[in-house]
């Protein structure tokens, strides 16, 4: 059948800290909907109750659209040693609402986070393999400076870890751009 129609809409989306009733949507996301997302989500939001990270979601109608974890300190301290360097990762748009400016909007709030805790830098990782997430990161000023490996559910994977410096002068934080309407 042809298009009949075709009009666009205005969506307000929310960025906040994670709550407990936000797993029931996060948790069904085709292709993170795995016992160990689920595992990852339940950690991440007991890392936010206890002080050693934040689990922020991007909501659009009441529900779940985006998340991502900021950690304050993980084993791997180039990654995030609690005193200068913080980490982002397990970001993610539910598919229906990519290419919107979600992602950069999570990320400006994480970066304005880090910032407010008085950290200097902030790092991010993708697969090797994922160049359209390599190539937005640096988009935002990300530079890559290790590749490693991590392991996810018994597996080993290679990645790029990239890092930015967080601007603390007296002009302001740099914003990553505005992706307009989200």
């Amino acid at each position: 059948m042809a298009e009949l129609d075709r009009m666009t809409i205005t969506l307000e989306v929310t960025i906040r800290l994670a709550r407990q009733e936000d797993l029931a949507h996060l948790e069904t996301w085709q292709g993170f909907d795995s016992a160990e997302h689920r595992k990852a989500l339940r950690y991440y939001l007991t890392a936010q109750r206890i002080g050693s990270g934040a689990l922020l979601v991007a909501e659009a109608g009441g529900v779940p659209v985006g998340q991502l974890f900021l950690w304050y300190r993980r084993l791997e301290t180039s990654l995030a040693d609690g005193v200068e360097t913080i980490s982002i990762t397990a970001m993610r748009v539910h598919p229906e609402f990519r290419r919107r400016g979600i992602a950069t909007r999570l990320a400006q709030v994480a970066e304005g986070l880090a910032r407010d805790l008085g950290y200097r830098w902030v790092t991010i990782g993708t697969d090797v393999d994922n160049d359209a997430a390599h190539r937005l990161y640096r988009s935002w000023g990300y530079e890559e400076f290790v590749r490693n490996t991590y392991e996810w559910d018994g597996r080993h994977y290679p990645q790029i870890c990239l890092r930015k410096r967080l601007d603390h002068g007296a002009g302001g934080p740099e914003p990553l751009g505005d992706p307009g309407p989200v």
